[in-house]
């Protein structure tokens, strides 16, 4: 079964990945990798093909795919947004998906439930790699390419970033 949108503004969506980031001991400085994150939330990661990003099959056994042919970079934005469906549209909603779900790799852009999943996990995912507050006030301090490095993402991740919080113009 395919997971439903919570319909949430970017404020709420935000202050959820913090209290995720908060009860897991998570921030884009720490030690623990999203890696050790996702194992502690009794999930795995698979590098293999596969046209789902996220299958849950119950509250403690859910698998995230990530191609073996993308950078470190990518497979930091694809396991966050992952961890945001898992997060925002199955743990909000454990009693509709007895079963679990799958989240697909490609959404259809005619259906509005999955262009609103994409827009909630995308904000979760920016929030949880890339705090507002924190981001702000380091890329306001620095340049793009320090910034990049700061947060360990790619340029574009950071651009994106500042983009939706009005940093920069198109």
């Amino acid at each position: 079964m395919l997971p439903k949108a919570l319909l949430k503004t970017q404020d709420e969506i935000e202050k959820i990945a913090r209290q995720f980031a908060i009860q897991y001991n998570f921030n884009y400085k720490t030690s623990i990798s999203l890696d050790s994150l996702v194992k502690k939330m009794n999930g795995n990661i698979i590098t293999k093909p596969s046209k789902f990003s996220l299958i849950v099959h119950n509250e403690n056994d859910f698998e995230i795919y990530q191609s073996s042919y993308s950078s470190l970079s990518y497979d930091k934005v694809t396991i966050a947004q992952a961890i945001g469906h898992y997060v925002l549209h199955y743990q909000n909603h454990i009693d509709i998906y007895p079963d679990g779900f799958v989240c697909k790799k490609n959404l259809s852009v005619h259906d509005k439930n999955e262009l609103h999943l994409f827009q909630e996990v995308y904000w979760f995912q920016q929030e949880l790699l890339l705090p507002r507050k924190e981001f702000i006030e380091f890329y306001t301090q620095h340049d793009i390419n320090e910034t990049a490095q700061e947060f360990s993402l790619a340029v574009r991740y950071i651009q994106m970033r500042a983009k939706s919080l009005g940093l920069i113009k198109e």
